[in-house]
């Protein structure tokens, strides 16, 4: 779901002619994007937006990823905003000027600052209308960039949900291929539970043991590193088997820690705009590569217009704009996500995202 927005200001903006793709299935609308010099090092971006579908609870919320593109005059290429916070939660020099209260998230660390979460403030439900947000430029990652540089600035929106921090299990305890689980197999449980004490593998075993499960689920309960082998209550596999003796590291993503995930699978719209941008070399490999041709491809109705837009390679898609973009491969799937300024997920968050803390279902994967 990507909405976008384009307008003209200081450090001498100019306007964009946007491909022709209708307003439905995307989220985020963005006007009046202005930008203006605050120091050496950094400009001040500002602009309106209305969202709608937001909503927040005690535990989940919604939210919508916000970020930046740019290109300089005379050049083709879009390149990504780099963003600077001296905080992740409501940093310095972001906020807005009316509408319901947000809160501003600026990812950090060595790949972080490529955008901002934007999110309600307080519980509620409805549509986002904000004016005057203002967001931080980074202007030291793009030193060809002067004072007399004329530009083109592009606002995105990507709608989010959040997937709070807790406790979840890897696998289901059935008979799936390549499926996670806890090792040792049921079978050789009742020969072990005596010989673990009184560690906490001990609840996590018994439990599995009580269940009906062939191959026991793994319980992720923190957000350390997580071992992995044929030894009793480490994790193992079937299929694609983890190190033995080894383990998964601290510093990867085991979904264990709160994360943001898109609400929904890319969806045709979304990749079709995201297609319009790309250098045409790329966009023509992911379009002859993943079988994209056509009304009646397999990404179902995402075709070339060739209707004279700024970079006269522009792609559209078909009537359902929110249905998924199917069949794409890992190439095109995570070069979307690095163009957005995200990153594909791991295997773990996808379980922990859709399971939550419950325990699982023997085979409940349908694909």
């Amino acid at each position: 779901m990507l909405g976008t927005g384009v307008g003209k200001a200081q450090v001498q903006m100019d306007g964009v002619k946007q491909p022709r793709l209708s307003p439905a299935g995307l989220h985020g609308n963005f006007s009046n994007i202005t930008v203006i010099p605050r120091d050496e090092k950094s400009a001040i971006v500002t602009f309106d937006m209305d969202w709608s579908g937001a909503w927040r609870h005690d535990v989940n919320h919604s939210a919508l990823w916000v970020f930046f593109k740019v290109r300089l005059d005379g050049t083709s290429e879009w390149k990504p905003v780099r963003l600077v916070a001296d905080k992740v939660m409501n940093p310095t020099g972001y906020g807005q000027e009316t509408g319901v209260k947000l809160d501003v998230l600026v990812p950090d660390g060595d790949d972080g600052n490529y955008g901002a979460f934007v999110r309600l403030a307080d519980h509620g439900m409805g549509t986002v209308k904000a004016t005057g947000m203002t967001a931080i430029w980074d202007l030291t990652t793009m030193p060809e960039i002067k004072k007399d540089t004329r530009i083109a600035l592009k606002v995105y929106g990507l709608r989010m949900v959040y997937v709070a921090e807790g406790s979840f299990y890897l696998g289901t305890g059935g008979d799936e291929t390549y499926a996670f689980y806890q090792y040792p197999p049921e079978k050789k449980q009742a020969a072990e539970k005596e010989r673990i004490g009184g560690s906490n593998a001990t609840m996590v075993v018994r439990e599995a043991m009580e269940s009906t499960a062939d191959f026991p689920p793994y319980r992720v309960t923190n957000s350390t590193a997580i071992p992995t082998g044929k030894q009793l209550g480490k994790l193992w596999a079937r299929g694609a088997e983890p190190e033995d003796g080894g383990e998964i590291p601290a510093t990867f993503p085991n979904g264990y820690k709160a994360f943001y995930m898109m609400d929904r699978p890319i969806p045709q719209a979304a990749f079709a705009y995201f297609l319009c941008w790309l250098p045409p070399e790329m966009a023509e490999r992911f379009m002859n590569g993943d079988g994209m041709q056509g009304p009646g491809g397999w990404f179902g109705r995402i075709y070339k217009t060739n209707d004279g837009t700024d970079n006269t390679y522009a792609f559209t898609h078909g009537r359902l704009k929110s249905r998924s973009t199917w069949w794409l491969s890992w190439e095109a799937g995570a070069t979307f996500a690095a163009w957005t300024g995200l990153r594909p997920m791991t295997e773990l968050e996808h379980e922990k995202a859709l399971r939550g803390p419950r325990y699982p279902v023997v085979n409940e994967a349908a694909h």
